[in-house]
């Protein structure tokens, strides 16, 4: 009888720290990034671009993917990373992109952002 408690309390505890963790962060799930620069269809000469969004509140870590030409036509994967900041820069050919974010935490991940077009010429 004592080793069933023991055993019922051992599968209690696991089931609930199984759950503690979802309870603990915020659901972004419904949330989208908001991009901020470059800006939307921007034309430049200009090969050194600082990608750049809004914090999600409850969000630890972002996701950016830049393509070539776009995203319903890809021809290259140009970058497809996890960061920790809202920034990153990166240099870039002449060429056509379009970009977005995708935040996330350890229990949830929010949509994508819109997508922006850059074209560096």
């Amino acid at each position: 009888m004592k080793m069933n408690k023991l055993f019922l309390m051992t599968i209690f505890v696991c089931l609930l720290s199984a759950g503690c963790e979802e309870a603990l962060e915020r659901d972004i799930s419904g949330q989208k990034v908001t991009l901020l620069a470059p800006v939307n269809n921007l034309v430049t000469t200009d090969t050194l671009h600082t990608f750049f969004w809004d914090n999600l509140d409850g969000a630890n870590q972002f996701r950016l993917q830049v393509v070539s030409p776009r995203f319903d036509s890809i021809v290259k994967l140009i970058i497809d990373t996890a960061l920790t900041k809202n920034t990153f820069m990166m240099d870039l050919d002449p060429k056509i992109y379009q970009w977005r974010v995708q935040a996330s935490n350890s229990a949830f991940t929010s949509g994508f952002s819109d997508t922006w077009n850059l074209k560096i010429q």
